[in-house]
C-alpha cells in the first residue's frame, strides 16, 4: 500500500515536471513573437520614447543605419555596443518595416575605408590587461542613409543620450526645418556670439536673426527676444505684437536688467527695454532685480594668498521643479537648474479672469530667496555671509508661460492716452486668431554661451539648464517629440553639499579676508578633511546599495528553505 502511494507520488511529480516543462517551452517560442518589457526608471531609461517612436513611423521612405563596432572593445565600450544593438532594434520594431539597421566589425581595409568614408571616426582606447597598459584602435559609430544622404555620429561616446542623438538625427535627415527666429539688434547675444552653443542644439531648427523695425515674417514658427539692453521702439513692440496675434509664438529672456563683467569687476543695473509693455497687457512682468537664493551654486573666491576656494554664489539660483511643475513640456522631467543672474517676474493680474488664456508658474526661486537692487548690484563672489539679506523675500516666479488666444496689448481698452490708444491701436487682429504660446523668464543665462559647458570633441554637453532652454523653444515652435527624449540625458540633480564643508569653506574666506594664513590653511585642512568624510559615506551608500538586495534575496532564500525543509519532515509516507 504504501508503496503504491509512492508510485503515485513519484508518477504525479514527473507529470508536473513534465508539464511545468513543456509550458516554459512554450513560453519561450511565444516569447519570440510577443514580447515585453517594463520600464520602472523614473525617466524612462531604458524604454523608446514616443517621440523617437513617432520619428521612424512618419518616414516616408527606408531609413538605413548601419553601426561600426570592432570587435572586444574595452570596458566600458564593450558593453555600448550591446545597448546600441538593443536601442535600435526598439527603433526598428517601432518603424513597421521602414527601418533596415546592419552591424559591421571594421576588420579589414575595406570595412575600415567603408566606416571612414562614411564618416565614422577611428579612436585610440587604452586596455589594461595582465597589469599592463596598451592602446587599442577601433570604430563605434552610427551612420544613417535617407534619401541619397548619409550622416554618422562618428564616436559613440557611453549611452547617455544616445537616443537623444539618434532621434535627432532621423528627425534632422527626414523633416523640414522648423524656421524661428531671434530679435537682432538692441546689443544683446547673437547667433554668432553669445548664441552659438544654443544654436549648435537645435539643428532640425533654421534659426535666422529678425529685425523687428519691420513686419515680422508670419512664417516664422515663434520669435525669441533674448536679453535686449537698449529700448525698442514702439513700431518694433507692435510688430511683435501683431506677430503674436496673428499666431506667431513670442519667447522673452530677460530685458530687465543688464550684467556686465569688465577685469575684476561684475555688477547688474537696471534696463527700459520697453518689452514691459506687452509683457504687463498680458498679465506679467519682468522686475528690475536679481533674485539672489541661499539654494544656490558656487563660485571661485580669490583669498589674499592667491588661494581659489569655491564658496556658495545666490546670484546663482538652484531652482527645483515640484512635480506639477515638471509634467509642463518646458519643465518635463526635469529636477533642478541653474539659472544665473535671473529677475523675478510678477504677475499683474491682467488677464486672470480671461478664459481662454492660461497662465502657468513653471519655476520658483526658494523661500529662502530675495531680492538684489539698486543701480549697480555689486554681484562679485565674495564670504557668503556678507550677502545682504535687505530685499524682498522669495519665493518669486522666475519663469511663466501663457497660452492661449491673448489679446492684443494695444487694443483700445489696454491702453491709456499716453500710449496712442488713438488713432493707432494694434497692428494685428484685437485678438490672437488662434491659441498661442508665450514664455517669459528673467534671464538669458541657462542659454548664453559664457554659462553652457564648452563643446568637447565638436560635441556640447546636455545638462538640465540647457535642456530647460530647449525645451522652451519645442514648446513655442509646438515641436514637442524631442521633449520626453531629452529628458533621459540630462545629468541627476545635485546632492546637497554637507553643513561641514560649507562651515569650512565660510571659516576659510573669514580668515583669508582678515589676513590669516595660518586660520586658512586650517580651515582648508578642515575641507578637505570634511570632504574625505563626506567621500566616505557615499561610498557607504553606494555599497550598501549594491549588496543589499542580494542579502536580501539571500536571506528570502533561506527561509523559504526552511519552510519547505520542515514541511518534508512532517509527511508521512
Amino acid at each position: 500500500m504504501a508503496m503504491n502511494k509512492r508510485t503515485k507520488r513519484a508518477t504525479e511529480s514527473l507529470l508536473f515536471l513534465g508539464v511545468s516543462a513543456v509550458i516554459l517551452v512554450l513560453l519561450n517560442v511565444l516569447g519570440i513573437f510577443f514580447f515585453g518589457r517594463a520600464d520602472v526608471t523614473k525617466n524612462k531609461l531604458f524604454s523608446l520614447s514616443d517621440g523617437s517612436k513617432r520619428a521612424v513611423q512618419q518616414l516616408d521612405d527606408q531609413l538605413e543605419i548601419t553601426a561600426y563596432f570592432t570587435k572586444d572593445l574595452p570596458p566600458p565600450f564593450n558593453a555600448t555596443e550591446r545597448y546600441v544593438r538593443d536601442i535600435l532594434d526598439e527603433y526598428q520594431a517601432a518603424s513597421k518595416g521602414k527601418l533596415k539597421i546592419r552591424f559591421i566589425n571594421p576588420e579589414d581595409d575595406d570595412t575600415r575605408q567603408e566606416a571612414e568614408s562614411a564618416g565614422v571616426q577611428k579612436v585610440a582606447h587604452q586596455k589594461i590587461e595582465n597589469d599592463a597598459v596598451s592602446v587599442v584602435e577601433g570604430y563605434r559609430g552610427i551612420t544613417f542613409s535617407y534619401l541619397g544622404e548619409t550622416k554618422a555620429l562618428g564616436a559613440i561616446q557611453g549611452t547617455e543620450g544616445l537616443e537623444y542623438d539618434i532621434t535627432e538625427m532621423i528627425r534632422l535627415l527626414a523633416g523640414e526645418k522648423t524656421k524661428i527666429g531671434v530679435l537682432s539688434g538692441h546689443e544683446g547675444p547673437t547667433l554668432a556670439q553669445g548664441l552659438a552653443t544654443f544654436k549648435g542644439f537645435l539643428p532640425t531648427y533654421d534659426i535666422v536673426e529678425v529685425s523687428a523695425a519691420q513686419p515680422i515674417d508670419a512664417k516664422l514658427r515663434a520669435l525669441l527676444v533674448v536679453a535686449p539692453e537698449n529700448p525698442l521702439s514702439d513700431d518694433e513692440l507692435r510688430n511683435i505684437d501683431a506677430f503674436v496675434m496673428n499666431g506667431g509664438n513670442l519667447g522673452v529672456f530677460g530685458g530687465a536688467m543688464k550684467v556686465k563683467q569688465a577685469e575684476a569687476e561684475l555688477t547688474a543695473s537696471p534696463v527700459n527695454t520697453g518689452i514691459n509693455r506687452l509683457l504687463e497687457k498680458w498679465g506679467v512682468k519682468v522686475r528690475d532685480e536679481i533674485v539672489a537664493d541661499a539654494r544656490c551654486g558656487q563660485a571661485p573666491f580669490r583669498t589674499p594668498f592667491g588661494i581659489s576656494i569655491p564658496v556658495a554664489f545666490p546670484p546663482v539660483p538652484v531652482i527645483d521643479f515640484d512635480e506639477q511643475q515638471a509634467e509642463h513640456p518646458v519643465a518635463y522631467r526635469l529636477q533642478q537648474v541653474f539659472m544665473p543672474f535671473i529677475a523675478p517676474l510678477q504677475e499683474t493680474g491682467e488677464l486672470k479672469d480671461a478664459k481662454d488664456v492660461k497662465l502657468t508658474v513653471i519655476a520658483r526661486s526658494s523661500k529662502d530667496s530675495w531680492t538684489l537692487k539698486g543701480e549697480s548690484i555689486d554681484l562679485k563672489p565674495r564670504d557668503p555671509r556678507s550677502w545682504s539679506r535687505s530685499g524682498d523675500r522669495g519665493p518669486f516666479p522666475v519663469a511663466i508661460a501663457l497660452e492661449g488666444k491673448l489679446p492684443s496689448a494695444f487694443r483700445a481698452e489696454a491702453l491709456s492716452s499716453a500710449e496712442g490708444a488713438a488713432p493707432q491701436g494694434p497692428r494685428g487682429p484685437a485678438v490672437a486668431t488662434k491659441p498661442v504660446h508665450v514664455f517669459i523668464a528673467g534671464a538669458s543665462g541657462f542659454i548664453r554661451d559664457e554659462f553652457l559647458p564648452a563643446p568637447q570633441g565638436g560635441q556640447a554637453e546636455m545638462n538640465p539648464s540647457v535642456a530647460f532652454g530647449l525645451n522652451a523653444v519645442d514648446w513655442l515652435s509646438q515641436e514637442d517629440a524631442l521633449i520626453a527624449v531629452r529628458a533621459k540625458s540630462v545629468d541627476e540633480p545635485l546632492i546637497e553639499v554637507p553643513a561641514t564643508v560649507k562651515e569650512a569653506e565660510a571659516e576659510a574666506t573669514t580668515a583669508a579676508k582678515a589676513g590669516d594664513q595660518g586660520g586658512t590653511e586650517a580651515a582648508l585642512e578642515k575641507r578637505k578633511d570634511a570632504l574625505q568624510d563626506w567621500d566616505a559615506k557615499k561610498a557607504r551608500v553606494k555599497l550598501l546599495n549594491i549588496t543589499l538586495m542580494p542579502l536580501l534575496l539571500l536571506l528570502f532564500g533561506v527561509i523559504r528553505w526552511q519552510v519547505r525543509k520542515q514541511k518534508r519532515s512532517k509527511i508521512v509516507l
